[in-house]
């Protein structure tokens, strides 16, 4: 009988043990998995990546329009910091520079010759703010609010038929949604897609010719280095 209840008594004890154990490993992973979120997440970092334009621009007056459609590829670098609040709730700031080849379109001929010609610049600045919320597995989803300075170009003749060039030089609201995964303290990668709405011009160049310049949608895939934590 003694033998029974001691034997009873050493089971209870083991797996009392092995219980205490299980909880401590428990304990230690979310431990763990916390300082990934705050050492990845609460930092100054540097990204570059590669991305795609997808752009137009209108050029039109009452009886008259002419687009320019400007797809082209991007590469993208920037510098940035957040914090993750409760290593959950996170903002942060940035800013960037997507550069790609400036495109030019013939919007229209007089005698074979390029008379009206449309630019939409390459270099593309941005400072944005970036809010969202830090997901299980490390997963960030967040959404960007960016001001984007939006270059382009119009030359074409005056009311006197003199060949003139108009600047569309404007900051306009860009909106991206994104996710970034963090892989270890130093790295990670995200993509994001987002809108950017158009730079307008009215009575450009000439009266009633109205401009919209650089308007549509952009995508990024972005690796990120935490360069403070």
């Amino acid at each position: 009988m003694n033998k029974i209840v001691l034997g009873a008594v050493a089971g209870a004890l083991a797996f009392t043990s092995i219980s205490a154990q299980d909880e401590v490993a428990d304990v230690e992973f979310a431990a763990n998995e916390t300082a990934v979120v705050e050492s990845s997440y609460d930092s100054v970092y540097a990204f570059l990546g590669i991305g795609g334009s997808f752009l137009e621009s209108k050029a039109r007056l009452v009886d008259w329009s002419r687009n320019h459609d400007t797809n082209r590829f991007v590469g993208v670098i920037g510098l940035g910091g957040g914090k993750a609040f409760n290593g959950k709730f996170y903002a942060g700031a940035e800013a960037l520079l997507d550069w790609g080849k400036t495109d030019k379109k013939t919007l229209y001929q007089d005698n074979g010759a390029e008379w009206g010609q449309s630019k939409s610049n390459g270099l593309r600045p941005a400072i944005a703010l970036r809010l969202g919320y830090v997901c299980p597995n490390n997963f960030l989803a967040y959404l960007k609010f960016a001001g984007v300075w939006s270059k382009a170009s119009l030359e074409g003749p005056n009311a006197n038929g003199v060949r003139t060039k108009k600047n569309i030089n404007k900051f306009v609201p860009e909106i991206d949604l994104g996710v970034e995964k963090a892989f270890c303290k130093k790295f990670s990668t995200r993509i994001e897609a987002g809108y950017v709405w158009r730079a307008k011009q009215t009575n450009c160049i000439i009266d009633n010719l109205t401009v919209e310049a650089n308007k549509g949608w952009n995508v990024r895939a972005l690796v990120a280095y935490n360069i403070k934590y």
